[in-house]
Parts: C-alpha cells; structure tokens; sequence
C-alpha cells in the first residue's frame, strides 16, 4: 500500500521522510547543522536510555517478586483451556472496537458504506503499538492508517474527521467503562479513587454532549489572532466538530446500536476473560475479584508509562487481590505476568501479522504517529 503521509506540505515530515534533501525545518544537504531527525535523536537518547533503565528495573523487580512455583498449577489441560478462552476473548475485543469505530466514523464522512476490513486492520496494528510501546502511540497510528486507505481508495477522508471519529468512539468506550464500574461498585466495595476516576470522567463526557448539543465552539471568534494561532484553532473547530457531528449522531439507532454493544461486549469479554485467568489459578472471589481486577488494570493501562507497562500492570493486577482477597503478593505478581502475556500476546501477533499485510515499516509509523501528537494543529488539514 502506499506510505502513511501525514500532510502534503513538504516542511512537515511524513512516514515516508527519509530523504534529507528536505527536512522539517526546509534545510537543505548542503547547509550546515544536523539534520532536525538527527537533532531529535540526540535530544532524545537521554530520555530512551531512562525509560530503558527504569524498565529493566522494572523487569528484574517482576521476576524476583514473582512466584514462580505458582506457575505449576497452570500444568493442567483444565488450566491452559481455561488460558486459551482468555486469550481468544481478549483477542475478540479487538474485531468489536473495530466495529464501534466504524459505527463512527460513517457519520463523519457523510454515512458512506466503509467495510469492516478498512478499519480492521488498523485497529489491530494500534493495539499493537498501544502493547508494546509507552503513551497511546497506537491511537494515532490506527488514525494514519485509516485515512491512508481511505485516501487510497480515492475516498474524501479529511483527517480532522478521522481524528474525530476516533476520539468519539474512545470516549463512547470510557462512557461503557464507567457504565461498568458502576454497576459493579453498586454490588462490590470499590476504592474511592475508583469513584473518583468514575466522577471525573462522568462529568467530562456530559461537558462533551452538553457541548455537542448546543454546537458550542462552531462560530469562529471574530477575534482569533492571525498566523499559527489561527491555523491552530481552525484545526481544532475541525476536529471538535466531527466530534460533535460524531456525539449528535448518537440519536441514530444505526450509530448508537452498534456503537454501544460492540463496546459493552468489549469490557465484557474482558472481564471474561480476566474471570478464566483466575480461575487457571484457582483464585478464590469469583466475579468479585474478576471485577475488581479489570478496573484495577483498565484504569493502569490508560496512559502506559513503559514499554508494555512492564511492573505496573502485574502491580495493578495483584493489588485487588492482596488486598481484598488475601492472596499471596508473589503469587498474585504471577497472576499478573500471565494475564497480560495472555492478554497481550495474541493481539501483538494479530497486529504485527497486519503490520506485514499493511506493508509498512513500525519504524516510519510509529514516527509519523508521534508526529502527529506533537506537530502543529494548523497543519492538520
């Protein structure tokens, strides 16, 4: 397929910037100074070696509170049927937030027919990235790709509408979350700073519908100073507008329908999924613990810190469980370790398998998704 480009101004750099004859700051070969890429590796080596030191740390404090010997009640056929179920539901949550995105993005670009498999794709190389990578560099990497074939296919797909349909579809996945853990704390004991995550991004999400429904922030300000302010602003209007669009859409039992189970079923066959890996354990606290580990996790994973947030998911994970259920904290470190390389496993395979199919080089991706979360709104056009 042809390379993920972010803009056509030629000053920004693409996935497919290899070239130096131009660079992002329009130096050519010929003049002096490092080359801004180069500039940024050197800016950014410090930074690589710290995340790279305090995950080896990270690592070495996991396998030494680990308790190994746990692992040998997972010698079972009982117990790996149970692991395999785990994997294929966790596995299965990927095809549904496919399908809640593209019940989101149809609206966005004017309720035209776009199959499964254009977002399919994408879907699964962001997954990838989101494992094994820090920050969301997935979410932006499934937003490139997708208007890339979009593009491709000679389809108008405006970026800032992608952009927006992604962030209504994330959102419309927190708002299922909450649903969740609500419904969960009205029967089990959840920590307040659970109740406070759910508050905080209860009252976000209803700022946003009361905002979608009253077409706040459509007018431009007559104000507006000119230049890259302007630039800046009006790439916003645009990407909050098909946000807006996207929420405004959700009085369409077409969007909605689709949208909502597909998300429910995700954060269940999750839960599932958390309940089996249990269960090969033989942890005692049945959904309870299933529940409260899902949140405990979910809620870890948002923004990983590290690569593949070794050390704080298995924290996560065993936290609940040492501290409602009594169960060993080294045992509970490996129930950790083995439900995320259940978890994480089968998706990372299912996303580097379409990474090849895409064609594309992680290496270029992954810069050009960065670049996308750093780079100048006014450019995003």
């Amino acid at each position: 397929m042809d390379r993920v480009t972010l803009w056509s101004d030629p000053a920004v750099p693409s996935a497919t910037a290899g070239s130096r004859s131009v660079s992002a700051s329009g130096r050519g070969p010929g003049q002096d100074g490092p080359a801004p890429r180069e500039m940024r590796a050197a800016t950014g080596s410090p930074a690589r070696v710290v995340v790279l030191a305090i995950a080896t740390a990270a690592i070495v404090v996991t396998a030494w509170r680990t308790d190994w010997g746990a692992l040998g009640s997972l010698n079972s056929a009982h117990a790996w049927t149970l692991l395999s179920l785990a994997a294929l539901l966790h596995l299965a949550t990927v095809p549904m937030k496919a399908v809640a995105w593209r019940s989101t993005l149809r609206p966005a670009l004017g309720n035209r027919r776009i199959p499964l498999r254009t977002v399919m794709g994408p879907v699964m190389v962001g997954a990838l990235l989101n494992t094994v990578l820090i920050g969301r560099v997935g979410e932006a990497a499934r937003v490139l790709l997708v208007h890339s074939r979009l593009t491709r296919d000679g389809r108008v797909a405006p970026l800032p509408a992608v952009i927006g349909s992604a962030v209504t579809e994330s959102l419309a996945s927190t708002v299922a979350w909450v649903g969740l853990v609500a419904a969960v704390g009205a029967i089990l004991p959840l920590p307040s700073s659970v109740w406070w995550v759910v508050m905080v991004l209860t009252a976000a999400w209803l700022l946003i519908v009361v905002a979608a429904v009253r077409n706040w922030g459509a007018t431009p300000d007559p104000q507006t100073p000119s230049g890259s302010a302007r630039r800046g602003l009006a790439a916003a209007r645009r990407i909050w507008g098909s946000v807006a669009h996207g929420h405004r859409a959700l009085g369409r039992p077409e969007v909605l329908v689709p949208l909502s189970a597909a998300s429910i079923l995700g954060w269940v066959a999750q839960g599932v999924s958390v309940y089996a890996v249990l269960r090969a354990f033989d942890i005692s606290g049945g959904w309870e613990a299933a529940a409260l580990v899902l949140v405990s996790v979910t809620v870890a994973q948002t923004v990983p810190l590290l690569p593949g947030n070794v050390g704080v998911f298995q924290a996560a994970a065993a936290l609940p469980l040492v501290a409602t259920f009594g169960v060993p904290a080294a045992t509970a470190v490996a129930v950790g370790l083995v439900l995320q390389l259940v978890q994480s496993g089968p998706v990372a395979l299912a996303g580097a398998a379409s990474l090849a199919r895409e064609g594309e080089d992680i290496g270029r991706l992954c810069r050009a998704a960065r670049t996308l979360g750093g780079a100048d709104p006014g450019r995003v056009q």
